[in-house]
């Protein structure tokens, strides 16, 4: 699974059904420099993430909650046109 976390841990918990696409639940937990997160991703066979709810515990006491549901989903093709990005100029590449 390319979207669960590397530096963490995940659990297949259930099969559900979100928003009419059969999905895997997950249970994830992951912590880096301070910051730990829980919660639950639900990923189609597809492997895009159909919903997602997620506790991200901060450093200084910041608590942010993070809940999405895809709802109006398309698949198929993509336009080029749409992919061509001009890089600006003053772009400079940084390591992070």
């Amino acid at each position: 699974m390319g979207f669960l976390p590397t530096r963490g841990d995940y659990v297949r918990v259930a099969e559900e059904t979100v928003s009419g696409a059969p999905t895997v639940k997950y249970k994830i937990s992951a912590a880096r420099d301070g910051a730990r997160t829980d919660g639950f991703a639900w990923i189609g066979a597809d492997n895009i993430v159909r919903r997602m709810q997620l506790t991200a515990s901060l450093p200084n006491n910041v608590t942010v909650l993070i809940k999405f549901d895809v709802t109006k989903l398309v698949v198929g093709p993509v336009d080029p046109a749409l992919l061509d990005v001009a890089i600006p100029s003053d772009f400079k590449k940084t390591d992070q």
